[in-house]
């Protein structure tokens, strides 16, 4: 997990910005990221969240690389004990964190696992 987590933000730090949305939320939680313009209007960047228990998400955010460091990652202990206070978060979920350009205060979601894709990535 802390992998994908990394791999998530290598990608956003080698571009100046990334746009995100919610593509579909029916179980998973699908969000597709851009870091530019094509004509396709394609991701480069596609996020998975397995098997949702909570969302406190924008339905679309920008993040500016000069920011941050980290943009995804897994909430600290205290957000997760208070998350499972007022939840009841179900035993094998994990507190995931976002942290959006200009946001007040990080959006959370909560799943069991998380993955990724490059889909316009071309292997060699």
């Amino acid at each position: 997990m802390q992998k994908v987590l990394e791999n998530i933000n290598s990608f956003i730090k080698k571009n100046e910005w990334c746009d995100f949305e919610i593509i579909n939320l029916r179980g998973h939680l699908k969000i597709g990221g851009k870091t530019g313009f094509n004509e396709a209007n394609e991701y480069d960047i596609l996020i998975t969240y397995k098997n949702v228990f909570f969302i406190q998400c924008l339905y679309e955010w920008k993040t500016e690389v000069k920011l941050y460091d980290k943009f995804f990652s897994i909430a600290d202990e205290n957000e997760q004990c208070l998350f499972n206070q007022k939840y009841e978060v179900i035993q094998g979920n994990t507190v995931f964190k976002i942290i959006g350009e200009y946001l007040d205060c990080p959006m959370y979601i909560i799943a069991e696992n998380i993955s990724v894709e490059f889909p316009l990535q071309v292997d060699k």
